[in-house]
């Protein structure tokens, strides 16, 4: 038997696949609880609607991003530039998925979620540029970088989720290559 938090577990995981295959509006609270296995008064057990389903998801999974970028980046001392960027892009790639439904849905997402998005965002940025002052540039020159890095991010984003022709994407060589320019070439004055 499952416990209480395998259920909603499974719930959010349905929801988030039913969600990108039909769409948020088009989404109904049965195909979640079929994908999911469950009945329908399951999911009003855990859950007041679809929207309160929707943006619970998107918390959980946020608070998971930021307490990997966290614990993973922040705490270990090993930690380099290139390994949190190339973290981000693969968690862009990886959750790409949820990343279009922020996009699209934003209408029926509460403003919870976009604070905790931009605390997360925010959070990110202030690890990138303490892992650059650690290379003994100026905190003013590693701020623009850990902007210029974020930047590069938000485009291969949009480059990785918008872009539906993949002869019109910029390749993954491409995007490592300018990861490593920002880092060892680009000087901040």
């Amino acid at each position: 038997m499952e416990t209480k938090n395998e259920t909603r577990d499974k719930l959010l995981e349905a929801a988030l696949t039913v969600f990108n295959e039909k769409g948020y509006e088009h989404a109904k609270v049965s195909d979640i609880v079929a994908m999911a296995d469950v009945s329908q008064g399951t999911f009003y057990t855990y859950f007041k609607s679809k929207n309160e389903c929707l943006n619970i998801m998107l918390k959980e999974l946020l608070n998971v991003f930021r307490d990997e970028l966290v614990n993973d980046f922040e705490k270990n001392t090993e930690s380099s530039i290139y390994d949190i960027l190339k973290y981000i892009k693969d968690q862009i790639e990886y959750q790409r998925n949820v990343i279009a439904i922020m996009n699209l849905e934003q209408k029926n997402i509460n403003d919870e979620v976009f604070i905790l998005l931009r605390e997360v965002l925010l959070e990110a940025d202030r690890i990138i540029k303490n892992l650059f002052e650690k290379t003994g540039i100026s905190p003013h020159a590693s701020q623009i970088k850990a902007h210029l890095a974020t930047g590069l991010l938000k485009y291969y984003q949009v480059d990785n989720i918008f872009v539906s022709n993949p002869e019109h994407r910029i390749e993954k060589f491409d995007f490592e290559e300018m990861i490593r320019i920002l880092i060892d070439e680009v000087d901040v004055k």
